[in-house]
């Protein structure tokens, strides 16, 4: 390496460099830097008045040694961060496309300077030290503890995670906040850039201030030049060069070297004596955390509580590159737009401030671990990306079917040489294990899939007969496990109905629709309706209704789970679809039935539909049992019949049950209190069971709960308190997107508002209430008496009512939110 020979310093901006002290000093801190990005940072100031050239930097900087452009590259982005300039804004070191570059900062202080630098040749050079990172880590407190605790003399530690994880971060604060450890010397050397495997030792002596004779080889100059030195070698981004990387430590270690070894790998070395530390992705708050902060950087603030943004770090995995990528767009697009474009974030988001390839985009980081995998491996890899949420080694096993030549034990190898990669998530050890593709390398694999109808297939037919199955455990003893195994598929089904609804696929998509409506039902999956109407649409264009064979399809399972999650929303869409369709042979057409009878204020048809429900359910001791027997003990009390054989049938099923099941019969209770006009005690089982519903995801219950809970705060003749609650449970509905929900509750507000005397506000909540056209419920009669009232006012209300205004669901919701806070402090609602 040559160095000018220098003297006196550098000023410019908030930065001094000192070059007798070969030290740089940015905004009062001082940063360290490697020999290279020193020199290469001086060489530039020196010849500030012209483009430097490329070819210049290598050869006035390393002299007659082989250096690669990408390793020039590195250097000046390095140099950047030192001086507090990125590649973006380029406002002390500007790149000149095709020639080279230029320092462009203008000089506050000249001390020294020669416009033709004496160069030496140090045979070695202290090295200043790793550069810590400029940003600060964050939600990794953890794992700095453990790497400061096992970082020490001799130590061999590396740190495994997929690309972006924050590795080379996480490696750089480590490296130098341990400094004053290793007083012989610590080293950090990117290998990212080195392509050829015998390239790596050459660029370790490099990193280290060190050269070698001729006719000595790289490797052993190595082991010369640090097998005495007790420093800390930190080597980076070993995976694409892991077996020369290997060798070295292993030669390293054979020869009594002492210094501690840190490296940041997709892949284990394999060497003797390697700790191993998993670089997981961030925890959500850290993410949140993250993302904000790189979007404030562009002079935006966001709220971390903002819904939007939780989604947006989600489906990004937490993974700290993705959200970095994508921050740096939010600014300009916006969050709903950001949100919207994150399927094509492979190519879409690109850091166009990096100055080299590496990581600059999120398909750039993750094809250099796919490039290094067998042809078979990236295949199982590609086929993988069919799967959008956990899956385990049966799933795996499926898909070999729709690959011919693939048994067993390859597919299991398959798995172990990707989780080895970094590129599939190994979870629940302790249990069967569960296999995850991050978001990104989903989106990646799924792109390169071959024979995707094939793999679509074998999909569709194993979570079909999963569902299956596990709906027979939902209707036994076992509903307990039943319930999370479906919480946890839930996103393969909807995979597997979009890929069945694609390949025409009916019949399997109706029996997958069948399998999940009891589950959909009690967590109130909205979109199983969504996915039922698509299904009556695709059979309708059929002319078989998709049947193999030209066998029809019986459609009336999906047409009574449609009907069943309908009966809240709309009477008559549920009586089209339950036409046809016997109660007596279908569960939810008997519930779907039994309801709409009782909206419909027809008891006597609801009293021989609750004989049909205990029909498919009696006996089973299950989960679906104890929704059933809830259902019946509610609407015998709803039309004045016994319901105590139902609540003693509920607490037998909630003896052996688990909690879940428990929370059925408890609501049950709630309901018979309530009928029997005990308010107190209604209130309080209703804000039990809200908790409760919220902590099992039994989404149902929480929306029956809020219901009973407000319509019981009616009696109690508190505005402020009903204010309160209905305002809670109104921002739950909209956060949950039950807009059904949202419109019930508007004839409670609007009364309330009566009650005030703020007629216009009322009769405009009622306006909209009434466009929504939601019938069947409770609050109808409320609002049916408080519509008549204020057409009773005066002509100018009657208008309102006649007029309704036109607003989305969300802004209908928040318009209901303001008001309901401005009852519940007591102040004037505006108009």
């Amino acid at each position: 390496m040559t160095t000018p020979e220098l003297g006196g310093s550098y000023r410019f901006g908030s930065t001094i460099v000192d070059h007798d002290a070969i030290s740089i000093e940015h905004d009062g801190h001082p940063v360290a830097v490697e020999p290279q990005v020193f020199a290469v940072l001086v060489y530039l100031i020196e010849h500030r008045s012209r483009v430097v050239s490329k070819e210049e930097l290598l050869d006035n900087v390393w002299g007659d040694r082989f250096v690669s452009e990408s390793a020039l590259t590195s250097r000046i982005k390095s140099a950047r961060k030192a001086i507090g300039d990125n590649g973006r804004l380029q406002e002390s070191i500007r790149t000149v496309q095709g020639h080279g570059y230029q320092f462009i900062a203008p000089l506050l202080a000249v001390e020294h300077h020669r416009e033709e630098p004496i160069t030496t040749h140090p045979e070695r050079r202290s090295a200043p030290g790793i550069m810590a990172p400029q940003t600060e880590l964050l939600g990794r407190a953890p794992l700095i503890d453990k790497l400061t605790e096992r970082v020490g003399p001799a130590a061999l530690v590396s740190l495994i995670g997929p690309a972006g994880v924050g590795k080379t971060h996480l490696a750089r604060h480590i490296g130098a906040s341990l400094s004053d450890r290793f007083p012989a010397g610590s080293w950090f050397v990117p290998l990212a850039d080195v392509r050829q495997p015998s390239a790596v030792a050459d660029a370790i002596l490099d990193a280290i201030g060190a050269t070698r004779s001729t006719g000595v080889s790289a490797a052993d100059a190595l082991v010369s030049n640090l097998c005495y030195r007790e420093g800390l070698l930190v080597l980076d981004n070993c995976e694409h060069v892991l077996s020369s990387v290997a060798e070295l430590v292993r030669s390293l270690r054979s020869a009594g070297a002492t210094l501690a070894i840190l490296t940041t790998t997709r892949q284990r070395l394999g060497v003797a004596g390697e700790r191993l530390i998993p670089v997981p992705v961030l925890d959500p708050d850290a993410a949140i955390e993250l993302f904000v902060d790189r979007v404030a950087r562009h002079d935006v603030k966001l709220d971390p509580a903002s819904p939007l943004v939780r989604q947006i770090c989600d489906r990004l995995d937490h993974l700290p590159l993705a959200l970095e990528l994508v921050s740096a767009h939010t600014w300009a697009l916006g969050l709903t737009k950001v949100a919207e474009l994150l399927d094509d974030r492979m190519r879409l988001f690109e850091d166009s401030a990096a100055d080299d390839d590496h990581h600059r985009t999120l398909e750039q980081a993750i094809a250099s671990s796919y490039e290094m995998l067998d042809p078979s491996v990236q295949e199982a890899l590609c086929q993988f990306g069919v799967f959008a949420g956990p899956f385990d080694l049966n799933a795996a096993m499926a898909l070999s079917g729709s690959v011919a030549g693939v048994n067993s034990i390859e597919r299991v190898n398959h798995l172990v040489a990707l989780a080895e990669a970094s590129l599939l998530v190994v979870e629940d050890l302790d249990d069967a294990p569960a296999y995850r593709l991050l978001e990104s390398v989903r989106l990646f694999a799924s792109e390169r899939m071959s024979d995707r109808p094939a793999v679509e297939l074998a999909h569709l037919q194993h979570f079909c007969e999963r569902a299956e199955e596990t709906r027979q455990h939902l209707l036994s003893g076992e509903s307990e496990i039943a319930f999370a195994d479906f919480g946890r598929d839930w996103d393969n089904y909807r995979a597997a109905v979009i890929h069945g609804l694609g390949l025409g696929e009916v019949e399997l998509v109706r029996r997958l629709l069948h399998a999940l409506v009891d589950y959909a039902d009690m967590t109130q999956q909205v979109e199983h309706a969504d996915w039922a109407e698509q299904l009556l649409a695709v059979a309708a264009e059929s002319p078989d209704g998709g049947a193999a064979d030209g066998e029809a399809v019986d459609l009336g399972t999906t047409r009574a789970g449609l009907a069943r999650l309908l009966q809240l929303q709309d009477l008559d869409r549920t009586r089209e679809l339950l036409d046809g369709v016997a109660p007596e042979n279908n569960l939810s057409a008997a519930l779907a039935s039994t309801f709409l009878a009782v909206y419909a204020g027809d008891l006597d048809r609801a009293a021989s539909c609750i004989d049909a429900i205990r029909v498919h359910v009696h006996g089973t001791g299950g989960l679906v049992e104890a929704t059933a027997e809830g259902v019946i003990a509610f609407l015998h009390t709803a039309i004045g019949q016994d319901p105590s054989r139902a609540h003693g049938r509920l607490q037998d099923i909630a003896a052996t049950g688990g909690p879940i099941t428990k929370c059925h019969a408890r609501m049950s209770e709630c309901f018979q209190v309530f009928f029997e006009g005990d308010i107190e005690q209604t209130l309080q089982i209703a804000a039990e069971m809200i908790e409760r519903g919220k902590t099992y995801g039994l989404e149902l219950i929480v929306l029956a709960s809020y219901r009973l809970r407000d319509q019981a705060l009616v009696a109690l003749d508190n505005e402020a308190l009903l204010a309160e609650k209905l305002r809670d449970a109104i921002e739950h509905y909209r956060l949950q997107g039950h807009w059904t929900a949202v419109f019930v509750s508007a004839p409670l507000v609007a009364k309330t508002l009566i009650d005030r005397g703020e007629f216009a506000v009322a009769a405009k909540i009622l306006a909209f209430y009434n466009e929504t056209k939601i019938v069947g419920s409770r609050s109808q009669p409320i609002a049916d008496l408080c519509a008549l009232s204020l057409r009773q006012k005066s002509d100018e209300l009657a208008a309102i009512l006649d007029h309704p205004p036109d607003m989305a669901p969300n802004v209908f919701a928040d318009h209901l939110i303001a008001v309901l806070t401005g009852l519940a402090s007591g102040s004037q609602s505006a108009d």
